[in-house]
């Protein structure tokens, strides 16, 4: 590729290249990665790989051919949802010496806080670590940072460490107000800021939906499992053998007959795990984990299919036991999903206005490295560009967030979305560059949330939850139940992540599969878009890319590609930072501090199509084929000069909509 030039500001990319991005898996070793690269200065080129025929029923599955000439291979840990960053082993997120202003506040009492340390460890994409290694890797690093931190704290009266975590540099500590002070703490050589952990929730249940008996239910499947392509999925590539999902919720019933548990855990505040077992229910857990698991056979009389990934592994975190999901146990049970290697965590929990979104950058992004996807809810508090009605965790660039759709293909008003500002998520609106984008939209995508039949007796719960419970004929146990909320939407997703890895024999990276179902997801013919953000034109705040459809994305991914390069500004041959680059499906990646960038990509005819927007900088469409592509860029209109060009937040340039 030549450089790409205009009189006042210009792009060059330079040391492009695209690689396979399918990873050897066994069954004995599933979490090692291999990629191969072939770059060249100043070109790009595209290997396509011809699809693979499906084999007899309820056994194919995607492979992937190698190209000897492809150059040196060597093993990553690289996640395509953002930048690899080759150049920095922590996370940056942006905070200095600080106390919460809410724990300032707070006098003369046992005071839970979260003690954050400067050092966050990354893991370096180019270790070549399976993912045990990786754990190891981690809890060595915070080990090593949190000991001399803890053995001062513990010296000091009124203080008590109760858990210390690995998936970030965090402590979890309980501080009597009336014998320690916080600003001493503050002081300590390694500690950088001081929290006090939120309570997060469940999303309010939505209350403009219709709910129907169960026993006006008719069909094998659920027009869930329908609508994402499930059925034709399990007769070409099976029901998800070999995978396995952690979902973080309230409790569930182990004794339903049509979910069977592989693991379990019970969190405290503190994120420490207590217990092995889980009993207490509410209906919400059952109900979700039915969704990503439930048996394909269900044991109530009449009741039709409604779990998509039944042979799947299930594994259940209850993080509500002492009546919250805190901040701690939240981590504390990604922390134990990835320590069991699941290939899936999802939840459908959100965070109050306030929270410091920074705080889960480091657990999320380890545990993408670590190779596990992470599916949140949207929320349900209704779609808009001026307003943020998607939060944390859903709003992270990181998080697959999930939005609903009915039984119609439309997403329902209570459904989540927005353009996030990505600018400010540092102390004091610190820039971040992690190779997250400074704008993007949530959620990524749609599934059915609407009148949801799963297991459990979810049942109305006076606050207008749209729900009918029963008992089926097997035994107490056996209950079912419908519910409407993107709660109920993520585990479909979850669900079809799990399935699109049981489909290869290879370990997907939680950035191909995610943007397998980006690409091949579609939105009704007949709808009208009018609310995607500008600059935006494959992606809007209702449907993210689309509803997904979980066998399209299958067939997809024996053509899914990756293409890495870097982007640097032409006259001072600097890295630049927070490039968006998109793909004509709507999957969406960044530059990092240093300019590199890495999106997988699905071809259409040989080539993909790659749109490139950077302030400052004229917007660039680049075609990627197997030739080399000379891209000659226009003259930039606004007539920017050589002066703004490395930052450019000139205000001639238009700026996509900021959330409040």
């Amino acid at each position: 590729m030549t450089l790409i030039r205009h009189p006042f500001s210009s792009i060059e990319w330079i040391n492009n290249s695209v690689s396979r991005i399918y990873q050897a898996r066994t069954k004995w070793n599933r979490k090692r990665t291999q990629a191969i690269f072939l770059s060249g200065l100043m070109i790009i080129s595209m290997v396509a790989a011809a699809a693979v025929p499906a084999s007899a029923a309820g056994s194919s599955s995607v492979e992937s051919t190698e190209s000897s000439d492809m150059g040196l291979s060597t093993e990553q840990w690289t996640d395509e949802r953002g930048a690899d960053d080759h150049t920095s082993d922590a996370w940056n997120i942006g905070f200095e010496k600080d106390i919460d202003p809410s724990l300032k506040e707070a006098e003369g009492q046992q005071q839970d806080v979260l003690i954050v340390l400067e050092e966050q460890p990354r893991l370096d994409h180019d270790e070549g670590l399976s993912v045990n290694d990786g754990v190891q890797s981690l809890q060595e690093r915070t080990e090593s940072a949190q000991n001399s931190v803890v053995s001062e704290l513990t010296a000091m009266q009124g203080v008590s460490i109760d858990n210390r975590f690995w998936i970030a540099n965090f402590l979890s500590a309980t501080v009597d107000l009336d014998r320690a002070d916080l600003d001493t703490i503050a002081e300590v050589e390694g500690v950088d800021v001081l929290v006090e952990p939120v309570q997060f929730g469940h999303p309010s249940p939505p209350s403009d939906t219709t709910s129907t008996e169960l026993d006006e239910m008719s069909g094998e499947f659920t027009y869930g499992l329908e609508q994402i392509g499930v059925p034709e999925f399990w007769e070409e590539y099976g029901q998800g053998d070999g995978t396995s999902v952690a979902v973080i919720d309230d409790g569930m019933d182990a004794g339903h007959p049509d979910l069977e548990l592989s693991g379990a855990a019970l969190i405290d505040s503190d994120g420490n795990v207590i217990d092995d077992e889980i009993n207490r229910t509410t209906g919400h857990g059952d109900h979700v984990s039915g969704t990503v698991t439930g048996a394909d056979t269900p044991a109530g009389e009449g009741i039709p299919t409604y779990g998509v990934a039944p042979e799947a592994e299930l594994l259940h975190a209850d993080v509500f036991d002492e009546g919250g999901g805190s901040f701690d146990a939240i981590a504390g049970a990604l922390e134990w999903a990835v320590s069991e290697n699941v290939d899936v965590a999802s939840a459908s929990l959100g965070a109050p206005p306030g929270f410091r979104l920074s705080l889960l950058i480091p657990i999320i992004g380890n545990a993408r490295a670590l190779e596990t996807s992470v599916v949140f809810s949207a929320g349900n508090e209704g779609h808009s560009i001026p307003t943020q009605t998607v939060t944390a965790p859903a709003n992270d660039f990181q998080v697959f967030a999930v939005g609903a759709s009915d039984e119609a293909r439309q997403v329902p008003d209570f459904s989540s979305g927005s353009v996030i500002d990505g600018t400010g998520f540092g102390r004091d609106g610190t820039r971040l560059d992690l190779g997250f984008a400074d704008e993007y939209i949530k959620p990524d995508t749609a599934g059915p949330g609407v009148d949801v039949l799963s297991a459990g007796p979810l049942g109305t719960d006076g606050d207008g939850r749209s729900v009918t419970s029963v008992n089926g004929p097997a035994d107490e146990e056996t209950t079912y139940s419908r519910a409407s909320g993107t709660s109920m939407a993520a585990p479909h997703i979850a669900g079809a992540l799990a399935l699109l890895q049981s489909a290869t024999e290879e370990q997907l990276k939680p950035g191909v599969i995610e943007a397998a179902l980006q690409e091949t997801a579609d939105r009704p013919g007949d709808v009208d878009v009018p609310e995607r953000g500008p600059g935006f034109p494959e992606k809007d705040v209702r449907y993210g890319t689309g509803i997904i459809n979980v066998t399209d994305a299958g067939d997809a991914l024996s053509e899914m590609t990756r293409v890495t390069g870097t982007v640097t500004d032409h006259e001072t041959g600097d890295g630049l930072a927070k490039v968006d680059i998109r793909t004509e499906g709507g999957v969406h990646s960044a530059t990092d501090g240093s300019g590199s960038y890495a999106i997988p990509v699905l071809p259409e005819g040989g080539e993909t199509t790659l749109h490139v927007e950077q302030f400052g900088y004229l917007d660039e469409t680049v075609t990627v084929t197997d030739n080399i592509e000379d891209i000659a860029a226009e003259p930039d209109s606004t007539g920017l000069s050589e002066a703004e060009t490395h930052d450019a937040v000139a205000t001639e340039v238009p700026e996509f909509p900021l959330g409040d």
